[in-house]
């Protein structure tokens, strides 16, 4: 076997379907586990090389490093072998190509964006460096996308690091001081002093990954002899500007590119942080210049990784960001229009957050469900299906969230009597505790739901109490350095006659969420209203709207919220019966989408919700149909312009009493 697959190949269990790359050493093809019908990525190593006990042993080391870590941003090992003699690698498949080759074709990255990229890389080295390990080739090209660019940029910007064939662990004894290994344009200056690697040169190369991100260049040009020269004797660049941002990337590239180790960031985790402070904070009312929108909107992914505003990123709009985006040698530019201004609260740079129902971390849509009052169980997606069910017994949850910003959603449990009420949450780290007070008097609380209202990337939390004769929302927000605002009524309004629900929507794509009162009428109609969070208070938009239910269904029996149709806009779904309604909002008022279907014929629809159980980019439809033996879960997946039910995202359940689905928003109406 060689290099030169063909479309149609077999290797083993995999069929060959196209080459991604091919190099000197080898070749990447993108090819079909045949056993359990998912894409993966095959690695090749050349047939001359095969009989290299140094290439073979590099192989060997990369499947044994990938195995060892647990990150959603180090690129997975499914598996590894040899036939006729060259051995190969089958890891997940990333879609949207390296880094290294986006920032060629397309110049520098918004800001935003850039440093969101560089945050998951030094997340993925903080896992690398927890098992002993130094990446040692840290570099545009072996950080992967997870999804391909839309129109040359990333709407949500999900990376992976690749490529830990010159990996060295703490006991590989594989490379002798003085050797030189990497790639010159992101060397630090030790390596090119001959000594060896630790986690500290991993730092300088996010530095220098950093710096090429924001500019479309590396930090430093010429000959491999006068890069190497570069890193050793020359000033680290700096951007031109003033403003916080500007300053504030300045700093972070001056420590993570610092000539001597000890000046450098402590340790890949402390440069993350440093990266995410500069993503996180309160929002503004300019923005840094994104891609160009499709559709009228700006352009992200679904609810769960909206474009948003990004700490100091909004003040930058007049000043150095924008220029130095344009200085240098013309490669790429900056798309935005010259004479843009600021905007509205919401307007964004991109940072990325968790895809919908994502779980456990790997950029693929979960579900999670209660099987009694103490007792989460969840069903991990595996692209094609779901996995073996992660059982969790002792933990007890209302709502999922991603309240500390790391991609991932967190199960939060609200409890409480009355107006004292407690939200734990287990994130990655885990057991953390905020809490929410009603207004005095308050008689219940009747509701809960998480929702990005002030577009920083973290999911804040709310809860609906009764007092008086009128319902409140009191909430609670979330803050980059893991702290919490005190509680603040941000709504009173009258319950009407009939149930409501307050669903989190991201409607206009601008990066927040909306806030969507979905209310039954006595007129078989659903009533919708909306808010938006202005700082301080939710405040209207509109004066809502009635939208008729099906024929022949007497009133809505479950609704949810998400990106569908994969074009930056969350829509409102509404279950009647055994009909799923998608409706799209502008100013102009709720409009009916194409995505309708019948669902829920066999049972009672007893909950829904949405989790991108693909990894498409398109939020699917998660139904929890009551059956008389028990309970049942559904994904619908979306083609973008349908829904349609897939047998192989199904699950059962026993017929338990608290059996839901658990999402943004608490089950329960109240009325």
């Amino acid at each position: 076997m060689s290099a030169h697959l063909v479309a149609g190949q077999l290797l083993g269990d995999y069929r060959i379907e196209r080459a991604i790359a091919v190099g000197a050493m080898g070749a990447v093809f993108a090819a079909t586990d045949l056993r359990l019908g998912r894409p993966v990525a095959v690695k090749v190593l050349r047939g001359h090389l095969g009989s290299s006990d140094r290439f073979r042993e590099r192989f060997r080391r990369e499947a044994a490093v990938l195995a060892r870590l647990d990150s959603p941003h180090v690129i997975a090992i499914y598996d590894h072998g040899e036939l006729d003699g060259s051995p190969y690698l089958v890891t997940q498949l990333a879609a949207g190509g390296d880094l290294g080759s986006l920032v060629r074709r397309g110049g520098p990255l918004p800001p935003g964006t850039a440093v969101e990229v560089a945050a998951q890389v030094a997340d993925a080295l903080v896992a690398t460096h927890s098992v002993g390990v130094v990446h040692r080739d840290v570099k545009p090209a072996n950080v992967l996308l997870r999804t391909p660019p839309v129109q040359g940029h990333l709407v949500r910007p999900h990376v992976y690091l690749c490529d830990f064939g010159v990996a060295r662990t703490e006991s590989s004894g594989l490379t002798t001081a003085g050797s030189i290994t990497g790639t010159w344009n992101y060397l630090a200056p030790e390596l090119g002093r001959g000594e060896s690697a630790t986690p500290a040169s991993d730092v300088y190369a996010v530095g220098c990954l950093l710096h090429e991100a924001l500019t479309g260049r590396p930090p430093y040009s010429g000959s491999d002899v006068e890069v190497a020269m570069a890193h050793l004797d020359r000033p680290v660049p700096q951007l031109p500007g003033q403003d916080p941002l500007t300053e504030g990337l300045n700093r972070a590239l001056a420590r993570s590119m610092a000539k001597s180790p000890e000046h450098r960031h402590a340790s890949a985790a402390e440069l993350r942080a440093d990266l995410r402070a500069l993503l996180g904070g309160p929002r503004d009312t300019g923005t840094i210049p994104g891609p160009p929108a499709t559709t009228g909107q700006v352009p992200r992914g679904r609810r769960r990784v909206p474009w948003i505003a990004g700490a100091a990123a909004v003040v930058v709009l007049a000043g150095g960001l924008v220029a130095w985006r344009f200085l240098g040698d013309g490669a790429g530019g900056d798309p935005s229009p010259a004479g843009t201004t600021p905007t509205q609260p919401g307007t964004s740079a991109a940072v990325a957050r968790a895809v919908a129902g994502d779980v456990t971390g790997d950029g693929l849509g979960d579900v999670v469900v209660t099987v009694d009052s103490d007792h989460v169980r969840v069903f991990p997606s595996t692209g094609a299906g779901f996995g073996e069910a992660d059982d969790r017994p002792d933990v007890s949850a209302t709502l999922t969230g991603d309240v500390d910003g790391d991609q991932r959603l967190d199960l939060i449990d609200i409890s409480g009597d009355n107006a004292e009420i407690d939200a734990d949450m287990l994130t990655a780290d885990g057991w953390s505790r905020a809490f929410l007070r009603g207004p005095d008097g308050t008689e219940r609380a009747d509701g809960s739901f998480s929702a990005d209202v002030d577009g920083n990337g973290l999911d804040d939390l709310a809860m609906i109490t009764e007092s008086g004769g009128s319902v409140h929302v009191t909430g609670i927000l979330a803050r980059p350095d893991g702290s919490w605002s005190e509680s603040a009524e941000w709504l009173t309004l009258s319950p009407g006659d009939e149930t409501v629900r307050m669903l989190a929507a991201d409607l206009d794509g601008d990066g927040s969420d909306e806030i969507v009162r979905v209310q039954r009428t006595a007129e078989n109609t659903t009533a919708l209203r909306v808010w938006r969070f202005d700082g301080t208070t939710l405040a209207p938009l509109g004066d809502g709207a009635r939208v008729p239910l099906p024929q022949g269904a007497y009133s809505h029996d479950a609704s949810t919220a998400g990106d569908l149709d994969g074009d930056g806009v969350d829509e409102v779904v509404i279950i009647a019966g055994t009909h799923a309604t998608a409706l799209h909002w502008s100013d102009a008022g709720w409009e009916t989408t194409g995505l309708t279907a019948s669902i829920g014929e066999d049972g009672y629809v007893d909950g829904a919700g949405v989790s991108d159980v693909d990894g498409d980019d398109r939020d699917d439809l998660m139904i929890l149909t009551r059956l008389e033996e028990g309970y049942r879960i559904d994904a619908w997946r979306s083609t973008g312009d349908a829904v349609e039910a897939d047998d192989a995202y199904r699950v059962s359940l026993p017929r338990v009493s608290s059996s839901r689905l658990l999402g943004p928003t608490d089950s329960g109406f109240y009325s």
